[in-house]
């Protein structure tokens, strides 16, 4: 008996020092709720993480390009890493890597703000128009050297995206991809990076719900029959080279994984056949050409489980790269009889190259 009451006073001694070697502390629910509330782009700023405004309500990591925060709802995505959540506690969780007790210390004892929606709808209520205030350079060979030796971009395709002026460069050699609607007005524009530090942004007031796109209209008597959605310009840039077949087709990007986007460029390319051709009834065919990750992924599942599409839908995602940019690299290196790393050797590997030498050929 004396031995068993010894055994429990040493387990009942061992929790007590676990506890308190832990500090375990029990939070209230205000607490809780409190913590919730905390902005979660104020919790990165003070752990090293700073944020550039994409639109109204969308702000990008400028660590990590493919982290963006909805400053409306006070969630985050981070796509490359397939992480995704909603408020600080799930936020300092989930991207900062605290456990709950951490992570409720952490928020509580710390000076943070919390979320407030008021700017941002005051923000949504007074839309800013587009400011593409660029002065273009009339001599952009920063783009040109970037897309064609950076990214692999055959040098015809950039000559006509800059013919044409989807593509352009601005004072600070930024690569300028703008949105151009049926009207061909300027609704928008993504700005990458060519030198130097990593840069990537969607212009401020650029229309929400749209993106860049090029379309193949080989006859111009005929609709737009088929959309290919990516994730980037250069990635929608990369798709059409490597499929030269393409025909009567929208190759459009989302600049990254949003819902809006597509329905936008869906949209557009519906009010382009009505438009232009009332009489035609036209089954419009969807592919997802975008990023092979988890986020890619997820994105087509849970778009197609809420939509009820009723045209042909294709999934084509890369083979054994993230995105359509690194597949035409690595395609074209294999062609040149380079060494390349390869995932699987039994997989074919294929390279298309544009062909056709005359730049009027590409369509918009």
């Amino acid at each position: 008996m004396k031995n068993v009451i010894h055994k429990g006073l040493r387990f009942f001694l061992y929790l007590e020092g676990l506890s308190m070697s832990n500090n375990y502390r029990k939070f209230t629910k205000d607490e809780k709720d409190q913590a919730r509330n905390i902005d979660v782009m104020e919790i990165g700023e003070q752990h090293g993480f700073s944020f550039t405004k994409d639109s109204n309500r969308w702000y990008r990591c400028n660590e990590h390009d493919s982290f963006v925060v909805d400053a409306k709802t006070n969630s985050f995505h981070w796509n490359s890493q397939n992480i995704h959540g909603s408020g600080g506690i799930s936020f300092a969780t989930e991207v900062l890597d605290y456990d709950f007790q951490g992570a409720m210390k952490m928020l509580i004892d710390g000076e943070y703000k919390e979320h407030d929606t008021s700017k941002i709808m005051e923000s949504e209520n007074n839309k800013q128009p587009l400011n593409y205030d660029v002065e273009e350079e009339k001599e952009p060979n920063k783009v040109k050297a970037y897309l064609e030796n950076e990214r692999g971009l055959d040098s015809r395709l950039v000559n006509w995206g800059i013919k044409t002026g989807v593509i352009a460069q601005d004072e600070r050699n930024n690569a300028c991809f703008k949105w151009i609607d049926n009207e061909n007005n300027i609704v928008g524009a993504d700005k990458r990076g060519t030198t130097g530090k990593k840069f990537q942004q969607v212009v401020q007031g650029s229309q929400e719900n749209y993106g860049f796109h090029i379309d193949i209209l080989q006859d111009k008597t005929k609709p737009i029959e088929h959309i290919v959605i990516t994730e980037s310009p250069i990635d929608a840039l990369s798709y059409y080279e490597a499929h030269k077949d393409l025909v009567q087709t929208r190759v459009a990007s989302m600049s990254g994984v949003k819902e809006n986007a597509l329905l936008g460029h869906m949209k557009s390319a519906i009010t382009y056949n009505k438009s232009n051709f009332p009489e035609q009834d036209v089954d419009m065919k969807l592919t997802f050409a975008v990023d092979n990750d988890e986020a890619g992924k997820q994105f087509i599942s849970n778009f197609l489980d809420k939509w009820n599409f009723k045209g042909d839908v294709k999934v084509d995602l890369p083979e054994d790269t993230k995105d359509w940019n690194e597949q035409l690299k690595k395609d074209k290196a294999i062609a040149k009889g380079e060494k390349v790393y390869q995932k699987d050797n039994n997989s074919q590997q294929k390279s298309q190259v544009i062909e056709n030498d005359n730049e009027n050929d590409f369509e918009r």
